[in-house]
């Protein structure tokens, strides 16, 4: 599976799991539409995507015995 289809399974699924917001809960919501929620999630996700991981220590050294 490549990214571009990951992606579009991760947005079908979060449409199927959402429900639309109650009137009693709409003025608390952070997004209007599940489509504006969806959307900032693929962008936090495409911003993660482009940082650069630090390099960590091998599993090897982190577990070694003394």
């Amino acid at each position: 599976m490549n990214n571009s289809e990951l992606e579009t399974l991760i947005r079908n699924i979060l449409r199927e799991q959402l429900v639309p917001a109650t009137p009693r809960t709409l003025r608390n919501a952070i997004f209007q539409t599940v489509d504006e929620a969806v959307c900032a999630a693929h962008q936090a996700f495409l911003r993660f995507q482009q940082c650069r991981l630090k390099p960590v220590a091998p599993l090897s050294v982190l577990f070694a015995k003394n």
